[in-house]
């Protein structure tokens, strides 16, 4: 990505992923750092494990090649392989309809207690998106 970050987009696969929680650390750490954040805006949730041409294009609308597109991932009680798959799949499409894909995803409600059913999801889906655009889980 060249230049300042314009906007962020929050997007997820379901409601009540945690966007507002992830939005307002995202302004307050970055006014610690004493950073003016840029606008934050919060996509409708995807709510589909099928992405089609449609939602991608109501994502994308207005949005520039210096947007930061960020995808909150609640696993707290979901199917963590339907998940990754589906992340993986909205990437993909991303990167054919804009020329990349997710520039990071939050991996959001994960019980601390089932860390070890979420770990190995979460291991791979950094393996093949890259660690750099895969945040540490925010334990629930």
């Amino acid at each position: 990505m060249a230049g300042p970050v314009s906007q962020i987009v929050l997007v997820s696969l379901t409601e009540k992923s945690g966007k507002t929680t992830v939005a307002a650390s995202l302004k307050e750490g970055l006014r610690r750092r004493g950073i003016k954040a840029p606008p934050i805006i919060e996509a409708p949730a995807l709510g589909c494990s099928e992405l089609e041409e449609e939602t991608l294009q109501d994502i994308l609308a207005g949005r520039g090649d210096e947007d930061y597109l960020i995808l909150v991932l609640r696993l707290g009680e979901s199917d963590v392989g339907g998940n990754i798959e589906s992340v993986l799949a909205l990437n993909a499409a991303l990167e054919k309809q804009r020329g990349r894909g997710l520039d990071l995803v939050v991996p959001t409600q994960v019980p601390a207690h089932s860390w070890e059913e979420f770990a190995p999801g979460l291991y791979d889906l950094a393996e093949q998106l890259g660690e750099e655009r895969v945040a540490d889980f925010i334990p629930y």
